[in-house]
């Protein structure tokens, strides 16, 4: 996912912290994370800086258990980016503000995906209001 953390010049300073995972903070804020020798994007980074792609829409009823840490599911996907691919990072957000709520690797396409046959669409590794986002 292509995302990078605005406009340079107004980032002060950059620091990377140690822990369950390496996070690296710009001017204090989360804006990427390391999980398995990748980097992605914080959710407080999607946040700040909305993108439109690489995106997985779920239904409100799925929100809860994605805040929770939850694997995401196919039954509870509404929409997708039609570009993502088995082993994409993707944003998952809410079908009624589509504000992000985790950040995660897609376990098969958005074309199966929105099938809907059931099993994990999307591996949750990082969500709003966990570790990495309180840091």
């Amino acid at each position: 996912m292509d995302i990078w953390v605005g406009d340079v010049e107004k980032v002060a300073k950059f620091e990377v912290v140690e822990g369950d995972y390496e996070v690296i903070l710009a001017n204090d804020y989360p804006v990427y994370f390391e999980y398995e020798n990748s980097y992605y994007p914080t959710v407080y980074l999607l946040l700040k800086n909305p993108v439109d792609k690489n995106y997985v829409t779920v239904d409100m009823g799925a929100v809860k258990h994605v805040l929770n840490g939850a694997n995401v599911f196919s039954p509870g996907i509404v929409e997708c980016d039609k570009n993502i691919k088995n082993g994409d990072c993707v944003y998952v957000r809410d079908e009624k503000y589509k504000k992000p709520l985790a950040v995660g690797i897609a376990q098969m396409s958005c074309e199966d995906m929105l099938k809907k046959e059931g099993g994990v669409a999307i591996k949750n590794v990082h969500y709003y209001g966990d570790k990495i986002y309180k840091i």
